[in-house]
């Protein structure tokens, strides 16, 4: 999930007006690392990182694709109306 700070600051404060929804964050952000999907260095580099602060280890994805696609229903209807 974002910290405070970014979602007030980029996804209540500019994500949601430009998608024109709200509710953004624990909807469809709740974090992916995903070896496949990432060149090498990155997923490397997040799991250097990942491993100085404690974060879990390998491939995880927590995005729940039945809300991610809710949301984006939601916003297509916004941008169309």
């Amino acid at each position: 999930m974002p910290g405070p700070q970014q979602t007030k600051d980029l996804v209540d404060g500019y994500l949601a007006g430009i998608c024109r929804v709200s509710g953004v964050p624990g909807r469809a952000f709740g974090g992916r690392i995903t070896e496949s999907l990432m060149p090498p260095e990155e997923y490397k580099g997040i799991q250097e990182m990942y491993a100085k602060i404690g974060g879990p280890p390998g491939t995880w994805d927590n995005l729940n694709r039945l809300d991610c696609l809710r949301l984006g229903k939601e916003i297509y209807a916004a941008k169309r109306a």
